[in-house]
């Protein structure tokens, strides 16, 4: 149950704070004109999206 409740707590925050790091990298991609911070940027992206979603994936089996 606590495995639980931790996932579903720090999942999201985690995927939040990758989101925001990507963001940032990317404002400060277009803001420097360097291509690979903007890579580096959209990856992070499309990273902490995958985190959030992950996360909020309804998970099947035993309920205790």
């Amino acid at each position: 149950m606590l495995k639980r409740l931790l996932d579903s707590i720090l999942g999201p925050l985690a995927g939040a704070g990758v989101l925001a790091g990507g963001f940032y990298s990317l404002y400060l991609a277009f803001l420097n004109s360097n291509a690979l911070q903007g890579a580096v940027g959209g990856a992070l992206i499309l990273l902490g999206m995958w985190l959030i979603t992950r996360a909020r994936r309804i998970k099947t089996g035993p309920r205790l």
